[in-house]
């Protein structure tokens, strides 16, 4: 009887750890505010497989960080050669889930395309604890992160590439509000920077996802 007792414990626990991250059903739509929509139209395993309408497939795990996140990939079915994945080559983002505000991780990664290139992307990432972001009538909690991408010039010196806000929720599995600010810079003149932001809008369940409902939503959304 205890034994039993102990494996249903077990299973419990072990469903709400899986439903903490389950993420929205495939079918679902995504709509955000720069005009992407994007399908859910996979799991692998539990990584998920967004499709936006540029044939354009993003891969991402159960990870806060997905914007910069080491468990991602990208393919793109109308130009193969833009696709890539990512790996860690050095450091650990993944201690950053779920720690405290003021926790930091630095940590370098290595994208490689399909046609053989290699990039190598050193990030500081910065917990700034829990928050919270309305969607559609309901208030869900959220993990916050300050991002910082530099890179070292040709005097060794290090300069800021690209600084990124990142607000996740757990019970979606998604990034629902990204602020990206990118800086370009100059031997002779000021620094250019440029800030954009990407909130999550509304999220329609794959029984609603009619072609017709997509683009009446896009086009409401687009006003």
């Amino acid at each position: 009887m205890l034994a039993a007792k102990l494996f249903f414990l077990t299973l419990c626990l072990s469903l709400l750890s899986l439903l903490a991250y389950a993420g929205p059903p495939v079918g679902s739509v995504a709509f955000y505010s720069d005009g992407t929509v994007e399908k859910l139209i996979a799991y692998d395993g539990t990584r998920a497989v967004w499709e936006d309408t540029r044939k354009r497939r993003h891969t991402h795990g159960n990870h806060p960080l997905s914007p910069v996140s080491p468990v991602s990939n990208r393919e793109d079915l109308l130009r193969p050669k833009r696709g890539y994945v990512v790996e860690v080559k050095s450091g650990n983002p993944a201690r950053l889930v779920g720690a405290p505000a003021g926790s930091a991780e630095r940590f370098v990664l290595r994208r490689i395309y399909r046609d053989g290139r290699r990039t190598l992307r050193e990030w500081q990432c910065q917990s700034l604890g829990k928050g919270s972001f309305a969607l559609e009538g309901r208030v869900l909690g959220t993990e916050r992160y300050a991002c910082l991408r530099s890179y070292r010039n040709s005097s060794g010196s290090s300069l800021r590439k690209d600084e990124r806000l990142v607000s996740y929720a757990p019970s979606l599995n998604l990034v629902v509000n990204l602020e990206r600010t990118k800086t370009k810079s100059y031997r002779k003149r000021s620094d250019k920077t440029s800030t954009t932001t990407r909130t999550l809008k509304h999220l329609l369940q794959p029984k609603d996802a009619s072609a017709k409902r997509i683009g009446q939503i896009h086009r409401q959304l687009a006003k």
